[in-house]
């Protein structure tokens, strides 16, 4: 993942546990340096490994940090600069959930390494929609229930995420209804 995604992660935790509890994140990760560079690629497996130091430091499950990660990427990627890029996904929440692959078709442009997911609306109703999240990435489902509570708070909404259909093993893709 990119250094952005765990810079994420690491602004969260100091925010709500403290700088000593990262400092001991970061340790029990093996993170030797001070920050993250946003645009450089790391391996997925020290995101996964600070995560389940954080979830040792804080006494949080890893879904419940996850998810509340999740959700707190969707402004800090804003204070980042990329709160301009999000302004263009859509007029409302509908139509921004439906402008994900496009947004992050523009950010391959920034990140040439990136292996982002695939969102796909696979029905749209009123005030409602079923979500397909495809990801060879296993584990973030909770992570992008947050990412869409995130995107709605955005957009002024609290929507409720449930997820309908987990990815079967060796599957690739996770299934949402989303309400709001």
């Amino acid at each position: 993942m990119y250094g952005l995604v765990n810079k994420a992660v690491q602004d969260y935790i100091s925010s709500k546990f403290g700088e000593a509890t990262w400092a001991t994140v970061r340790a029990k990760a093996g993170f030797q340096d001070a920050e993250f560079v946003p645009l450089q690629a790391y391996p997925d497996e020290l995101t996964f490994q600070m995560v389940g130091a954080a979830c040792e430091a804080t006494g949080m499950g890893a879904a419940q940090l996850f998810e509340e990660v999740g959700a707190y990427w969707v402004a800090f990627t804003a204070q980042q600069g990329y709160g301009s890029l999000m302004d263009q996904l859509g007029a409302d929440f509908a139509e921004a959930i439906g402008n994900l692959d496009a947004m992050h078709v523009r950010v391959a442009l920034m990140m040439p390494n990136l292996k982002p997911p695939s969102f796909r609306v696979l029905e749209n109703g009123d005030r409602r929609l079923t979500l397909a999240y495809i990801s060879k990435r296993q584990g973030l489902a909770p992570m992008v229930t947050g990412l869409v509570k995130g995107l709605g708070r955005r957009y002024g909404i609290e929507p409720v995420v449930t997820l309908q259909k987990a990815r079967e093993p060796g599957g690739d893709t996770d299934v949402f209804e989303v309400r709001w």
